[in-house]
């Protein structure tokens, strides 16, 4: 693969292109391509008058991708009758939802048109399906992608399966084209593809990008290609028809070798019907339009319940499951309409904790989701995607892994490691956790681009609302973990909204003293005191002791996550007090030398650990910190105190239970299977050509050894007559040319723009 190149710009007549694509990164868990034993064809000439476009800004991926399925989908319909075969635009795939989705799965940050990746395309068909270009025929669109309609309609040209094949295996890259008519592929060009030349041999002409020798690349750019000859591969571009021989050209197999980034192979899927085992259970499309069902996050309707937010606090922009303010909108908007319903209208909002992924966020969203309607109250999940931090911890973990005995730590030995390991995480992801904590705590800043914050706006004007006239909005907020460092952040925001909490819940809170003592404190005594009931959930000391941080299958701290933090992630050299830890709440940690303890008593503060208590609201049986967000106990008590209430009646916490008959969710559907048709929603299972292991025993991927000139005296690429390569080459094997290369266009502009992928 050749390096990187900057971005850059190409003038084709009257037209400039900007060149943006940039290389996939390397992902261990791509299916590679593999191609069938029958002989090929010498030549594989497509047809030229397939669908040609002109890409609007820098949609070359999505072109690329939609050409492929056009091709792909044409093809199945010809007979040896009908060779020839014409798609209508309400058949044809969107080349602009195709790009838009890129954009939002892409390997780069920010979702402006700025180019992508053909990975990001591919991830982005998987999990949605595509519009037709009737549906969606320009660049800028008003339309929605998680809306249930655009869901329903793209899931009638879903993807099947893909695989990446080696650009470097010109068999390889042969096969695929003759198996599936057309190869997604990007790398670098150059000046050579301004003006294919026009080559001629008895009575074939063919037009062929060929690159003189002083050519550099200009940038990154992504086509489809749809044939091959002795030359080389036949590109089909989307620079208008206008464009080499009707918007096609050959590239020579010298020039693909050393300008090729990605190549992928794409079948469209079999429409299939949703299949709804459960309330946590979808569908993964197979051959033949087989149906199984697996656990995963039902996206479609967790779009009402859920909140995602990335980098800085601000709404997530890219993944499986984004948030916009139109979302937000809808999300309160179904709030309403479940509080229409209810004697009360109660609204809690859950941060989750820290090193969560996106996926495992949204999937504990979907566990808690029918218990909380069952029970009356409205949930609103905040899922801030903290996931980096699995990846690093899985490092850590696997680092001290190697340092462990082979037999284990003897007990003597546990403490001293446990020192050592919280010295390497202080090395190696204590900037991650301040990092996470601050993404916390912008999710609450006073600006408009805060996410929680703008949900908190739709809230306060709800409250106002014929909805809430005879049944006040009642706000509650839950954080476990970090999750509680983002829930602090938002009481000031309720404040000036003048939105009273009437209770807020800490599981475990991963909060230093110092914070809550700043942020949480003024909230809950005084004149402006704005939070009705405050409980906290916690360990007992000896259950602090006795938990482990572990992953997968290793365990390299042997107390919990909370002296971890206090130990090594907080400030450095010291152990740092925090809300979590019950050893601290009799310590003299608060001005004046007050304790945790005698401020809770002072203010009706509910602290609960296990056998701390025997009131239903107040039981806790977690014995880990990640325990208390699915103990049921734990989840119960919360419950109850949400509704102030002593009384279960039946409402015990209950993991992915089946909603309630008598619930009516706005619209939500109850518990049981959708008709045949309905939209797919991504499920958990690996998307094709991605998410399994390498295979054992894969041959390692190498060059084909360099042709050996018949004449080794002639360098051809070192010393070519008119400084053309291939045209060179060309007319000492019967070609001439009816057009030659001639005076190219002015060399055209380099543009310098941060990295981004096309």
């Amino acid at each position: 693969m050749p390096k990187m190149v900057e971005d850059g710009e190409i003038q084709v007549g009257a037209q400039a292109f900007t060149l943006q694509v940039k290389p996939d990164v390397f992902d261990a868990r791509d299916l590679p391509y593999r191609p069938k034993i029958p002989l090929l064809p010498e030549r594989l000439e497509p047809d030229l008058d397939a669908l040609v476009l002109t890409q609007v800004g820098q949609s070359c991926t999505g072109h690329a991708l939609a050409a492929v399925i056009n091709t792909a989908r044409a093809a199945a319909r010809r007979t040896p009758r009908r060779k020839r075969v014409t798609l209508s635009p309400d058949e044809q795939a969107s080349p602009y939802m195709l790009y838009a989705l890129a954009r939002r799965y892409d390997e780069f940050p920010g979702t402006a048109d700025a180019g992508s990746s053909l990975r990001g395309a591919l991830k982005g068909w998987f999990h949605h399906g595509v519009l037709s270009t009737r549906e969606w025929p320009e660049l800028q669109t008003d339309l929605n992608l998680d809306t249930d309609d655009v869901r329903r309609h793209a899931a009638a040209m879903p993807l099947g399966a893909f695989y990446r094949v080696n650009p470097r295996r010109l068999d390889d890259m042969q096969s695929a084209i003759t198996e599936l008519n057309a190869v997604a592929a990007s790398g670098t060009i150059h000046a050579g593809w301004q003006r294919p030349a026009v080559m001629q041999r008895g009575a074939r002409t063919l037009h062929v990008i060929d690159r003189a020798v002083s050519d550099a690349p200009l940038g990154g750019h992504a086509y489809a290609l749809v044939g091959y000859n002795e030359i080389g591969f036949v590109v089909q571009n989307s620079w208008g028809a206008a464009w080499g021989d009707r918007g096609f050209a050959v590239l020579p197999y010298e020039d693909w070798l050393e300008s090729a980034y990605d190549a992928w192979v794409a079948r469209p899927g079999v429409p299939a019907a949703k299949l709804y085992v459960s309330g946590w259970e979808n569908d993964v499309r197979a051959a033949g339009g087989t149906l199984v069902a697996v656990p995963g996050p039902e996206l479609e309707r967790l779009s009402r319940y859920v909140v995602n937010l990335g980098a800085g606090g601000r709404l997530s922009d890219s993944g499986r499951f984004v948030s916009t303010p139109a979302q937000l909108r809808d999300v309160v908007e179904h709030m309403q309409a479940f509080h229409a319903t209810q004697q009360e209208a109660h609204v809690v909002l859950y941060a989750h904790g820290g090193l969560v992924s996106e996926r495992d966020g949204l999937v504990g969203a979907q566990e808690h989701l029918n218990w909380w309607l069952n029970s009356g109250v409205y949930p609103i999940t905040l899922a801030w995607q903290s996931g980096p931090g699995e990846t690093l911890y899985s490092q850590l973990a696997s680092s001290l892994g190697l340092r462990l005995p082979a037999g284990g730590l003897g007990q003597e030995l546990v403490e001293g490691f446990d020192r050592m390991v919280e010295g390497v995480a202080g090395r190696l992801i204590r900037w991650l956790w301040q990092e996470m904590k601050a993404n916390a705590r912008a999710a609450g800043d006073a600006t408009d681009e805060a996410g929680g914050t703008q949900l908190l706006d739709l809230l306060a004007q709800a409250a106002g609302s014929e909805t809430y006239r005879t049944r006040p909005l009642r706000v509650h907020l839950v954080g476990h973990s970090a999750g509680s460092v983002m829930v602090g952040a938002l009481l000031a925001r309720l404040a000036e909204r003048q939105l009273r909490a009437e209770s807020v819940q800490f599981l475990a809170p991963a909060m230093t003293v110092q914070e809550f003592a700043d942020v949480v404190l003024p909230h809950l005594g005084g004149p402006a005191a704005d939070v009705e009931r405050f409980a906290l959930f916690t360990l007992t000391e000896q259950d602090e002791l006795d938990d482990t941080c572990s992953y997968a299958g290793i365990t390299p701290y042997h107390k919990s996550l909370l002296y971890l933090v206090a130990r090594a992630l907080e400030t450095p050299g010291t152990e740092t007090p925090l809300l979590g830890m019950a050893k601290y709440h009799t310590r003299p940690l608060l001005p004046g030398g007050q304790t945790l303890a005698d401020t809770f008593q002072d203010l009706g503060v509910v602290c609960v650990s296990r056998g701390s208590a025997t009131q239903a609201d107040a039981l806790t049986d977690a014995r880990a910190h990640g325990a208390f967000d699915d103990d049921k106990p734990t989840m119960t008590s919360v419950l109850l105190r949400i509704l102030n209430q002593q009384a279960v009646n039946g409402r015990d916490y209950t993991p992915n239970a089946a909603l309630n008959p008598t619930v009516s969710a706005a619209g939500d559907p109850v518990a049981a299977p959708r008709p045949a048709g309905g939209p797919p929603v991504a499920g958990a299972a690996p998307a094709p050509g991605l998410a399994a292991p390498p295979r054992v025993g894969e041959r390692p991927l190498s060059p084909p050894p360099p042709p050996v000139p018949s004449n080794p005296q002639v360098d051809e690429v070192a010393a070519p007559s008119s400084g053309r390569v291939i045209v060179d080459r060309m007319l000492r094997n019967g070609w001439t040319p009816v057009k030659e290369p001639g005076d190219l266009p002015p060399p055209p502009r380099r543009r310098r723009k941060a990295p981004r992928g096309t």
